[in-house]
């Protein structure tokens, strides 16, 4: 499940990179991918100049809501991983 978060993120990124919308960062690698994965998230966040949550789930919400307009709120590792495949397709799907 992690992983599935963890990988949809770098592609988000990777996208808004190619978008020029966002920088590349350099993020540290720690002991706990939660941690990071949340850090990932703000990372997108302030560099599209908006504010972060306190967790990971407020922060997969702040991402998707900026991305795709929609607000859907995530409670579980599950529905933040959904949300961030359709995030990701949406992303993708920008020209």
């Amino acid at each position: 499940m992690l992983g599935q978060l963890n990988s949809n993120i770098e592609l988000i990124q990777n996208r808004l990179i190619e978008l020029k919308l966002i920088s590349r960062t350099k993020n540290k690698i720690g002991h706990n991918k939660m941690i990071d994965i949340n850090q990932k998230l703000k990372d997108i966040l302030i560099q599209l100049g908006k504010e972060t949550g306190d967790t990971l789930f407020e922060n997969v919400q702040l991402v998707v809501g900026l991305l795709t307009a929609l607000y859907i709120k995530v409670e579980t590792l599950e529905k933040a991983a959904v949300v961030l495949r359709k995030c990701r397709k949406e992303v993708y799907a920008y020209s």
